[in-house]
């Protein structure tokens, strides 16, 4: 007997094995790689501070005794909240639960790529892996911030939306797990409501026509959703005074067109970047002139969805952080784009030129980002991961190390800060600190505490005057840290010196470029009114030090300056 035809069954079997196990270890390798790709943003050491001081019994608030909305992610929040409970710092706790909702939703995509491209593993590894291998989403997967969990909690309502959609009648079950999942969705972050429209829609066409089929979808649909936020919405108003989050105020305002412009660039930017471009341009011509998709599928869910984002991402002006905002819809555009792609002729020809153009792309950026300084020019002042973290760790910002010693020298004192980094300096100092952005004060919105500037990017369009500073007994402003050699380090190691000092601000000690450095947008008659203010050189380590603008005298830091014979500016 021929030993090749008995064994062709078994290695059938076996190529299946490796078949169904190759999406598995895509999502593996993925998760590796998001790993690999990890930082810590700036921003979301005030996630970490409100939730600090929750846990030790402060309130959810920024600064104690101030009941500010300051954050956006309330949900994410309680997370991190939770984990500091259980003596979790939060900058790694929070990398690790980033991860563990990273992993959960390539695993929900992977069983939405699973319904729709049935057996096709081509298919479902290429979405899988185009999304593993995007540096953007695979970076977003950490951060510190919400961005995971929104991306998971969306990977979920698509997913019972398909599986919904689906049923000859929608199911309680589905409708009310559906439902609630979209509460957490909205409590996680408010904008996400957006998907819940879109979601609603989408399943609302479906039984549009159906009489007691609709009354009892929208009570379905809308009960558990009404409920949980409504809840949510009782709290805020007694807890804080509002529904909607301070950062509202600060960031809603300012030139539509070059908000407009600014959220434009950054499509621009991403579809470029990614090569993704020419591969949407054909998907929807496709879609429109050379597919035959059902009406309202699942394909059109998906559209909604992605189309309501994206104009409110172009409405509000895009981002600074580098697309944080496009991550939670990348799964969505690609596996539209897949979707489109396998109705056509040559499928697998499509699909391997985007999948080979994007890894190309994302390899490319990957490369960039990590080895350049400024590896994207744009008008919005959208920064790169790498160019987030580095203000962190940088030894020419250091803001974490700068928090750390201001911790050091003034903690368990009445120093008040004031800074446009309101993030990890104030987190590590556990200082009041006064953010002269606006997100963290609800005078944000007063003219006459804040000046406006329509043409910055969101969140900085607000500025604190200096009066405004001098009300709240701000007794150092750091603005955005200004970071400088010691004296000591540059008569020990005159070389070294002047090589580090090359990548270094050279600040003109000069009152109205000081002024001006510390208040980009001062107005020429708060400028006239300041006569004569002190700047004091702070020792971070033995390398380098900190400019501050000594504002309200302290003695705590009169006293520091006695001890330690710091530099003392009279301009």
């Amino acid at each position: 007997m021929n030993n090749n035809f008995l064994n062709q069954p078994k290695i059938k079997r076996i190529t299946e094995i490796i078949l169904k196990a190759v999406p598995f270890f895509v999502i593996v390798w993925a998760v590796y790689f998001a790993n690999k790709n990890k930082f810590l943003q700036d921003d979301a050491f005030i996630t970490f501070r409100y939730s600090e001081n929750f846990v030790n019994g402060f309130g959810i608030v920024f600064n104690i005794g101030e009941y500010l909305e300051g954050y956006t992610n309330f949900l994410w929040m309680l997370f991190v909240s939770l984990g500091i409970l259980f003596k979790q710092a939060p900058e790694n706790f929070s990398i690790q639960l980033g991860l563990f909702f990273y992993s959960g939703s390539l695993l929900v995509w992977y069983r939405i790529a699973k319904l729709l491209f049935k057996s096709n593993t081509f298919h479902i590894v290429g979405f899988l892996f185009i999304l593993g291998f995007n540096y953007s989403f695979s970076s977003y997967a950490t951060g510190g911030l919400e961005t995971s969990l929104i991306t998971f909690l969306i990977s979920v309502t698509a997913y019972l939306t398909l599986r919904t959609y689906d049923q000859p009648k929608f199911s309680a079950l589905s409708l009310i797990f559906l439902s609630f999942t979209l509460s957490l969705l909205f409590l996680t972050r408010m904008d996400a409501g957006l998907v819940a429209i879109a979601t609603g829609i989408f399943l609302l066409f479906k039984v549009r026509n159906q009489g007691r089929e609709l009354f009892r979808f929208l009570f379905l649909i809308s009960f558990p959703f009404a409920i949980i936020v409504g809840l949510w919405f009782l709290w805020k108003l007694k807890y804080y005074g509002h529904i909607f989050p301070n950062t509202f105020n600060a960031k809603v305002g300012g030139n539509n067109t070059d908000s407009l412009l600014a959220g434009i660039e950054y499509f621009h930017l991403f579809f470029s970047i990614y090569s993704l471009g020419p591969f949407l341009i054909l998907g929807i011509i496709l879609a429109f002139y050379k597919s035959n998709f059902k009406a309202y599928s699942f394909l059109g869910y998906l559209g909604s969805l992605v189309g309501l984002t994206s104009l409110y991402i172009i409405w509000v002006g895009g981002d600074f952080m580098e697309f944080r905002f496009m991550t939670p819809i990348l799964p969505p555009i690609i596996l539209a784009l897949f979707l489109i792609y396998r109705e056509q002729a040559r499928p697998n020809l499509l699909i391997a030129s985007i999948l080979i153009a994007t890894s190309v792309s994302s390899y490319y950026f990957r490369l960039q980002d990590r080895f350049f300084l400024e590896p994207i020019s744009n008008f919005s002042g959208m920064e790169t991961t790498r160019m987030l973290e580095k203000h962190l760790k940088s030894p020419f910002e250091n803001w974490s190390s700068i928090g750390k010693k201001f911790a050091e020298y003034f903690g368990n004192s009445q120093v008040r800060l004031a800074v446009t980094a309101a993030g990890a300096i104030p987190y590590y100092s556990k200082l009041y600190t006064l953010d002269m952005l606006g997100l963290m004060d609800s005078n944000v919105r007063n003219p006459d505490k804040f000046l406006t500037n329509e043409r910055l990017k969101s969140g900085h369009k607000r500025f604190s005057k200096v009066s405004y500073l001098k009300e709240k007994k701000i007794n150092l402003v750091i603005s955005h840290p200004i970071i400088n050699l010691t004296n000591d380090f540059v008569d020990q190691f005159p070389v070294e010196a002047y090589v580090i000092s090359s990548r270094m601000p050279n600040l003109k000690m000069k009152r109205e470029v000081v002024l001006r450095e510390f208040f980009p947008h001062i107005s020429d008659e708060e400028m006239q009114s300041i006569q004569s203010f002190k700047l004091l050189w702070i020792p971070i380590n033995e390398s380098i030090k900190v400019l501050t603008i000594y504002l309200n005298p302290s003695e705590d830091i009169d006293r520091k300056i006695a001890e330690n014979n710091w530099e003392l500016i009279q301009l």
